[in-house]
């Protein structure tokens, strides 16, 4: 029952004076029940808001005071008020119009299309373009036009619905990716030496419209190397939202793919080098995913490492000098003797046998006996080694290298490939998202596979080449995959 019926009931006498008061005491109770809860809640909320139990003001509030002289309203829409107050912020700018920008630019040209009659064309849209001239940025305007067909000129170098050269995007994912700069530093940069106004976001935007132009190119790079004749590989720890994931990197002597964010194991490495596709050399080191191809190259210099360590932590120990002397003089010895250029295909064949078993030879007094004395825990480390490097003699996975010129003994390059990834996790700059991972997966591996496509890896050089890709709409990987279909075809068609 609202205030206005009950007045109405009142004047017209149908309401008697007992039932009054049986509603003023609920009433009263109610309004007690209330000021009690009220009363609670103001204490839980002072503890994180203390402005609630400072002395109420003695002016009364619109409403009227309520039962007990608390005097302040506490309603919602007073509590929003009170919100916005502690939280305002400076009036956001918005996002500046086209027609802002074409006052800020310092030239405005027409555009029209290829071979089209300028006085045949007519006005369509206006874009606005950053460009780098003479070592600044400057801001040029384009009035777009159209020929009688309905064909448009285009910004040159520049991505659809985009406001910035490829010379900037380029420059930008080289120091976002490849010098492992923030996207904060990367802006500060770009304002130092070029007087670039770009902010984070923006940053962040370009990346991610890079990284879907090269998505197609990522994927040619799998197959690259699916097709490739050898690959080394290597992993490392990485974080995606403070979880432990992998990254991987699988690299040829022409393509690399990096990817970050993956799981350990078996199901990357069939990801990238599918059983039924990969029929080259996988150099890697001797972990239990890598095992089981038809064809490996253990590297060397993991297992030259793990003596190393004995050696230097237990020199009083001769006989982990002597071994590693031995194992050491037997690589050299490989390394030597592949070069030889007299050695035929059977004559490199019968060289990786004959050091197998000067291998299995060396190892075969230090691996485990069947009754084993109480031993040294670095004793137990040598003993494993040996076993580990007698074992990869007899699966004929050590001299793969003697055999095969293009395979090299280590993966060291892999390694190397992989420094600038520990660096990133060890100061804390991994991924926030999946997404991230991939953007960064699709760029470093573009960039590092045009590494290996110029003499040197220059702004200029990339640039150039990705402006060619833009013009003739394929790229440089799609030709190089054409082509290795080709050659794979060829070499394992049936027959």
């Amino acid at each position: 029952m609202d205030v206005r019926s009950l007045k109405q009931d009142v004047l017209n006498q149908s309401r008697s004076l007992d039932s009054l008061f049986e509603l003023i005491e609920r009433l009263d109770r109610r309004v007690r029940q209330l000021e009690s809860e009220n009363s609670r809640l103001r204490e839980r909320l002072g503890k994180y808001e203390p402005e609630v139990l400072k002395p109420e003001s003695t002016e009364p509030s619109a409403a009227g005071p309520v039962s007990g002289g608390d005097s302040q309203d506490y309603s919602l829409e007073s509590e929003e008020k009170r919100r916005k107050k502690r939280r305002s912020r400076p009036a956001r700018l918005g996002r500046v119009s086209t027609e802002q920008k074409l006052e800020s630019a310092q030239r405005i040209e027409d555009l029209f299309p290829a071979g089209a009659d300028p006085k045949q064309c007519e006005f369509d849209s206006v874009r606005v373009a950053w460009r780098i001239e003479n070592g600044q940025a400057v801001l040029v305007g384009y009035r777009l036009h159209r020929d009688p067909n309905g064909e448009k000129g285009n910004v040159p170098d520049v991505f659809a619905q985009g406001e910035f050269d490829l010379q900037i995007i380029v420059a930008l994912a080289y120091l976002t990716y490849i010098m492992r700069l923030s996207l904060d530093q990367t802006c500060e940069l770009f304002q130092f030496f070029w007087k670039l106004p770009m902010i984070k976001s923006q940053a962040d935007a370009l990346l991610n419209q890079l990284a879907r132009h090269w998505k197609a190119d990522f994927e040619r790079l799998h197959e690259l190397l699916a097709l490739a004749a050898v690959v080394w590989t290597d992993e490392t720890g990485w974080k995606v939202a403070g979880k432990s994931e992998n990254a991987a990197v699988f690299a040829s002597p022409d393509h690399t793919v990096l990817l970050y964010g993956c799981p350990k194991g078996g199901e990357t490495l069939e990801k990238v080098l599918p059983p039924d596709v990969f029929r080259g050399v996988l150099v890697s080191d001797d972990h239990s995913s890598y095992q089981g191809l038809s064809r490996m190259q253990k590297c060397w210099a993991h297992l030259l490492r793990k003596a190393i360590h004995l050696v230097v932590l237990y020199p009083e120990h001769a006989v982990y000098r002597s071994f590693l002397d031995d194992l050491l003089a037997i690589y050299r010895e490989a390394q030597h003797r592949r070069e030889d250029g007299r050695l035929s295909e059977s004559g490199r064949r019968r060289l990786a046998d004959d050091l197998n078993t000067r291998v299995k030879n060396l190892c075969a007094p230090h691996c485990w006996k069947r009754v084993q004395p109480a031993r040294t825990a670095h004793a137990q480390d040598h003993e494993r080694l040996a076993n580990e490097i007698y074992r990869l003699a007899e699966v004929d996975e050590l001299f793969t290298f003697v055999i095969h010129l293009e395979v090299p003994g280590t993966n060291n390059a892999s390694e190397q490939l992989l420094r600038g990834a520990a660096q990133s996790r060890k100061l804390d700059r991994t991924s926030k998202s999946s997404q991230g991972c991939h953007r960064r997966s699709v760029i470093t591996s573009v960039m590092e596979s045009l590494r290996k496509q110029l003499k040197i890896l220059t702004m200029e050089a990339v640039t150039g080449i990705v402006k060619q890709w833009m013009k003739t709409g394929k790229s440089t990987f799609a030709r190089q995959l054409t082509k290795a279909r080709r050659l794979h075809k060829l070499n394992f068609s049936p027959g």
